[in-house]
């Protein structure tokens, strides 16, 4: 149940995505707050609503500070846009392994018990505070716009392209 509500508050997010540029708003120029005229969550447009995932996905060592959605503008991903160039994605962290595991089950039918692919970067990196670079060939991974990975410092983070350049 859970892995099914965080897909179906990621569509939203990315639904949101879409309005704000559907109604003029540049990618560059979005953010991820509530900043009038930018922002995805501004309430004068309503292009998406904040989410809150459910507390039993998170991991019980987890720190609940990583456990919110969040926007990295510095993601390259093999197969998805120009792999050389940054796409956009939204991702949260610190989810439980098993949480991870359905996700990725209920996106490309991979068997629960499979260990997610390792993804690149650390938790913070992912959470917008540096650079990610998926772009060498991995198979399984490679042209995915969504999937739950393992970080580098071995949490379980689970990411949607939301802009593909």
């Amino acid at each position: 149940m859970s892995a099914s509500m965080i897909l179906k508050e990621s569509s939203d997010i990315r639904d949101g995505f879409a309005r704000a540029f559907s109604d003029g708003i540049s990618p560059s120029a979005l953010t991820f707050d509530m900043a009038a005229n930018t922002g995805l969550f501004q309430p004068s447009r309503g292009y998406a609503v904040q989410q809150t995932a459910p507390i039993r996905a998170m991991d019980p060592t987890g720190t609940p500070a990583n456990f919110v959605w969040t926007y990295n503008k510095l993601v390259k991903i093999n197969g998805i846009g120009i792999d050389a160039i940054d796409d956009s994605v939204i991702s949260i962290g610190d989810l439980t392994g098993d949480v991870c595991r359905s996700i990725n089950n209920m996106l490309y039918n991979t068997d629960v018990s499979a260990t997610p692919m390792n993804g690149v970067g650390s938790l913070a990196d992912f959470a917008g505070a540096g650079a990610i670079d998926m772009s060498s060939n991995l198979p399984g991974r490679d042209g995915k716009t969504d999937l739950c990975v393992t970080t580098s410092d071995g949490k379980y983070v689970y990411f949607k392209v939301v802009v593909e350049k």
